[in-house]
């Protein structure tokens, strides 16, 4: 039997995903890629994003040109807006509408500088006593070669120095480089500003149709259906201008059409600063 081919083999970016409640216009298939003979589509029919829960989505791929599909599902998890900032603080990822991503809070921002700060203090320290470390075997690698092999060094006080110090002092530790101070920019953050919501307008429009109607000759009236009784009660009263009548084709409204028309909400992106600029 030949082995099927796993058509999700050669996809990239399927998950399972955090989205929060109430989010508009999620597109599933943002974060998919695949090469140019394979097709992906999604499933979203079971996934309510009103309502905290987890949900199935179901991703379909087929070659092209070929009716066999795969499928693959992956779960979509709802969390209300106070569930979410606390994944995203976390450390996860959560979309909101128009596939945005949750931001942090100002306050864990802060203390995620502050833990990336201590951890490149740490490093910085171990770099700086390693450094000193390997500068002072190289100091004692160096007073060994110069002390000859097998012959002890016999100190000696020079004349007219007497019972005094030692004239070798030790070297001075060399200092380190003062820090240069370094500027971080602000940073900014892309966000949808609505400036009008989305809405529906509800149109009537007239149906009309061509219809024939009975016209008299004499008073101009519309005797459609019964032409002959308009005519004789005419002449009985003596009225021989009304003695005919001709067609005439009219327009005239038979029903009304009414539709829905969907507006879809009006915006813009604003950049928003979440993080101003500081020293370092």
């Amino acid at each position: 039997m030949e082995e099927k081919e796993d058509l999700f083999a050669s996809v990239k970016g399927i998950k399972d995903l955090y989205v929060e409640q109430n989010a508009k216009e999620i597109d599933w298939l943002q974060e998919i890629s695949s090469n140019k003979r394979i097709k992906v589509t999604v499933d979203d029919k079971k996934v309510d994003l009103s309502k905290p829960g987890k949900y199935e989505l179901i991703y379909i791929a087929t070659i092209l040109g070929e009716e066999e599909e795969q499928v693959k599902k992956v779960t979509v998890t709802v969390v209300d807006s106070k569930e979410a900032q606390k994944l995203s603080d976390q450390g996860a990822t959560i979309l909101i509408s128009k596939n945005e991503k949750k931001a942090v809070t100002k306050q864990q921002e802060t203390v995620k500088k502050e833990e990336k700060k201590t951890e490149e203090k740490k490093e910085k320290t171990f770099v700086e006593k390693t450094a000193e470390k390997k500068v002072e075997a190289g100091k004692k690698e160096e007073v060994t070669e110069k002390q000859p092999q097998g012959q002890e060094e016999i100190s000696r006080p020079q004349q007219g120095n007497v019972g005094g110090s030692s004239n070798t002092s030790k070297p001075e530790k060399p200092s380190q480089p003062e820090k240069q101070p370094v500027w971080h920019d602000p940073v900014y953050e892309k966000r949808w500003v609505v400036d009008q919501a989305a809405w529906d307008e509800i149109v009537s429009e007239p149906i009309y149709e061509m219809v024939e109607k009975s016209i008299c000759n004499g008073c101009g009236a519309d005797i459609t259906g019964n032409p002959w009784g308009h005519i004789d009660a005419a002449l009985d009263a003596g009225n021989f201008n009304c003695g005919g009548y001709h067609s005439e084709w009219q327009q005239e409204q038979i029903g009304t059409n009414t539709h829905t028309i969907h507006h879809d909400e009006i915006g813009h992106w604003e950049d928003v600063l979440v993080q101003e600029g500081y020293w370092e």
